[in-house]
């Protein structure tokens, strides 16, 4: 519901609809989740909210301006 509220005019499906984004966005936060649970030396959080914001860029290119602020 909520990528449905922030697709606009510049959002670019690269052919998936928006519940397949959010299935991916999903896995990614899980993947990243797991990644620090068995790595917790090696890969930061903060890693994992900038591979989030560059995945959401890829569609709403409003998220990149975001992932560049932190």
């Amino acid at each position: 519901k909520i990528l449905q509220q922030i697709a606009a005019d510049k959002f670019n499906s690269h052919g998936m609809n928006l519940q397949a984004i959010a299935y991916s966005l999903t896995a990614l936060m899980t993947g990243c989740w797991l990644e620090y649970l068995l790595s917790p030396g090696s890969f930061k959080p903060q890693d994992a909210v900038q591979a989030c914001f560059a995945f959401l860029a890829s569609f709403f290119p409003d998220f990149k301006q975001l992932d560049e602020t932190i």
